[in-house]
């Protein structure tokens, strides 16, 4: 039955378009409708057999059920005469619905070729339409990757929003501008206009004038000294203030102010400048003890440097004599200077020594002007004891001029130099004992 009730709700779903099928399916309906009474008095007669079957089994061993047995034994006779009208008119309803699904099934066979067509045409359409699924999918994969692009685009439009919104007030403002500026442009070229008639005027009146020149030259009677007149209005005379003979001359200041500052540098490595032979009984007869041997040397290295430079290699200075004080003066200013970092600093001293004289290098103007170096030799040159050292031996041997003034400089650095080799000793003094020293 229910098999039945499936096939005819198909039946009329895929064929109830034509008048034929219809009634074929209204047969079948009123004869499935007969069937589901059928069925339900041939259950319900089931129902009374089975308890009867029940009773008669129990019969034998349990008379007491028996009359109970009996009494459900009436009431499925009683329940059965009851439905027998009802099965009747099942039956009925079945002869007449197999009626009407005879003469449905005649009109079913008889429009079967109508029936046939139709169902070859929904065959070959949903072929096609089969065929046509790849490209379906592959438009449909198209269409979702489109959709992507096009969020990620309208993404990144809404994330740059707030730029292209600034861009957008930025290019109104410029367009605001450039009108402003093609106002003044237009105002500007009617001014170039002015300026332009205004030159033509005056090249006019250049060209009258020039004209008028040219007619009043014409009538001069020119010679030679007419034309070294125009050619060379006026003369000069070359003077030479300075002279140097040759590039070593030139380079004398420099080279003995490095040799000096070497030669401190190099007799503080090998002197000890600070271990007394005795106990010190005060601090300025150890630090001139000491100086016995330190000056000598500065004097001695300056004195030697100043007759082999005259003697040997042909200096010839402009002043004699000032040029020997002022090597004498250079020799022990270098030499209190790196004395005073050896004292102070130790080993670390002679390092800082070597690294006043390479800063002293570039920094002295010595090879070439001052005005040629970087920002930073510029601004320590004032400051370096060899810069006051090479002017004071360019005045007096090659320019002739006053040394005067570099030469206090390096006296003041002298003094205070001396002044703080004596303050070392002074502190040292106050930390050795007595007891250290064997000869008092």
């Amino acid at each position: 039955m229910s098999q039945l009730k499936s096939a005819v709700n198909t039946l009329n779903t895929s064929y109830g378009t034509s008048d034929d099928t219809k009634t074929l399916y209204g047969g079948i309906s009123s004869l499935v409708g007969s069937l589901n009474k059928v069925g339900d008095s041939t259950a319900q007669l089931s129902t009374g057999a089975t308890k009867l079957t029940s009773g008669l089994s129990q019969l034998s061993g349990k008379s007491a059920q028996l009359i109970s047995g009996s009494t459900q034994l009436q009431e499925g006779l009683e329940q059965l005469n009851t439905n027998v009208p009802s099965l009747t008119s099942g039956i009925e309803s079945l002869a007449s619905g197999s009626s009407k699904l005879s003469d449905g099934t005649q009109k079913l066979s008889q429009n079967s070729d109508k029936l046939n067509a139709g169902s070859q045409k929904i065959s070959s359409g949903l072929s096609s339409l089969n065929e046509k699924m790849p490209a379906l999918g592959s438009a449909t994969s198209k269409l979702s990757s489109g959709s992507s692009q096009l969020t990620s685009g309208l993404d990144k439009l809404a994330a740059n929003n707030s730029k292209l919104l600034s861009g957008s007030t930025q290019l109104a403002s410029g367009a605001t501008k450039i009108a402003d500026g093609s106002a003044k442009l237009a105002d500007g070229s009617a001014k170039l206009g002015d300026g332009l008639t205004k030159v033509k005027d005056g090249n006019a009146t250049l060209a009258d004038k020039l004209g008028q020149a040219n007619n009043k030259v014409n009538k001069i009677n020119s010679n030679k000294l007419t034309y070294n007149q125009l050619a060379t209005p006026a003369s000069t005379k070359h003077v030479e203030k300075d002279k140097v003979p040759n590039n070593g001359t030139a380079m004398a200041p420099y080279m003995l102010s490095v040799a000096l500052f070497f030669g401190a540098v190099a007799f503080n490595l090998m002197f000890d400048l600070v271990t007394p032979l005795k106990y010190p009984k005060k601090a300025i007869s150890w630090w001139a003890s000491k100086m016995s041997v330190l000056y000598p040397f500065a004097f001695l290295q300056a004195a030697i440097m100043y007759f082999v430079s005259i003697s040997m290699i042909g200096i010839k200075p402009v002043h004699y004599v000032a040029t020997f004080w002022v090597l004498i003066l250079v020799s022990f200013t270098f030499i209190n200077v790196v004395t005073s970092l050896n004292l102070w600093f130790g080993k670390v001293g002679s390092f800082l020594a070597m690294i006043l004289m390479v800063i002293q290098l570039g920094g002295s103007a010595g090879t070439y002007p001052i005005q040629l170096s970087n920002g930073f030799f510029e601004a320590i040159h004032p400051y370096l004891p060899m810069t006051y050292s090479v002017n004071a031996l360019r005045e007096t041997l090659m320019i002739g001029g006053s040394a005067k003034s570099d030469v206090m400089v390096m006296f003041g650095i002298f003094v205070a130099f001396t002044l703080i080799m004596i303050g070392f000793y002074m502190f040292k003094q106050l930390k050795i004992k007595k007891i250290n020293y064997k000869h008092s």
